[in-house]
């Protein structure tokens, strides 16, 4: 699925990616519904907004608690896209550090075998 809330302000129907998501999201709602496993801080949200109206409130859970899905999806992703982005920076500091010892090893080596070449006599 993708999170297309996050990148893109205003939704768009037209997109069948977009469109999908919202079904999935929408029907966890629903199925939270019927099972009265909700989520209670969006059930407070959406109590406050229908006037104490119950079916309206549950009406209005299923729109926030789908965009809430929605909400939580993308900041899952931005979370992996940060955590990806890190993992990269630090394996490229560590390429370089590495690089770096490795190159004054060579040197010392080769600085360490001329010396030694120029202290045999043949």
């Amino acid at each position: 699925m993708f999170a297309m809330g996050l990148f893109n302000k205003t939704k768009d129907d037209s997109n069948p990616f977009s469109r999908k998501a919202d079904e999935t999201f929408y029907q966890k709602a629903l199925e939270e519904v019927e099972s009265n496993s909700i989520n209670k801080g969006v059930y407070a949200k959406a109590l406050a907004d229908s006037a104490g109206d119950e079916a309206k409130a549950h009406s209005l859970y299923i729109k926030y608690r789908a965009k809430s899905l929605d909400d939580e999806q993308s900041i899952e992703i931005l979370e992996k896209s940060h955590n990806i982005k890190i993992k990269k920076e630090t394996e490229r500091k560590y390429y370089w550090k590495r690089f770096f010892w490795e190159l004054v090893i060579v040197i010392f080596s080769v600085f360490g075998l001329l010396i030694w070449l120029g202290s045999t006599e043949i």
